[in-house]
């Protein structure tokens, strides 16, 4: 019972290095060929949980960027709500869909006004990444720089479930 379970995932500054593309809504779906990751997502493929990504945006341009870096590898499924607003919304679905509990959950994004307060709103785990222009926002559960931090993260929220499920 104190397991993590599901993993939601942002996108942006997050998983895939929004700062190497061009912000330019014009561009459509044309994601430039120097689009990448920060490098560091093989180390999502280790952990062993459902992991779905949720980004928000133009829904073409958002699938295009996951496209161009082969982010499917890494995900059960992408999903894409039109704006930050609709994330909460998604992830409450989700939790439903899967019959999990909010501690159940952990959020990993870089933006307390999107990804990471829906999470806390939703009593779930937050972990925010302090990737390059990313501010430390406190109220997230942990701080990562590095997806290579993340089993260790996990590992703490399932022994903190436990004690929780002792009292």
């Amino acid at each position: 019972m104190s397991a993590i379970e599901l993993l939601i995932v942002d996108l942006d500054k997050c998983f895939f290095d929004t700062f190497s593309i061009p912000i330019d809504d014009d561009a459509g779906a044309l994601i430039p060929d120097s689009a990448k990751t920060y490098g560091d997502e093989r180390h999502l493929a280790k952990i062993k949980i459902n992991k779905i990504l949720i980004t928000a945006g133009r829904r073409e341009r958002q699938l295009a960027k996951a496209a161009k870096v082969n982010a499917e590898r890494f995900f059960q499924k992408i999903i894409v709500v039109p704006s930050a607003a609709h994330k909460e919304a998604a992830f409450e679905a989700e939790m439903r869909v899967a019959g999990l509990s909010p501690w159940q959950i952990a959020v990993l994004g870089d933006n307390p006004l999107s990804e990471l307060g829906a999470g806390k709103r939703l009593r779930m785990h937050t972990v925010q990444t302090l990737r390059p222009t990313i501010d430390r926002w406190e109220e997230a559960d942990f701080h990562i720089s590095s997806f290579s931090e993340l089993e260790g993260v996990l590992a703490v929220m399932e022994e903190r479930n436990r004690a929780l499920a002792l009292m």
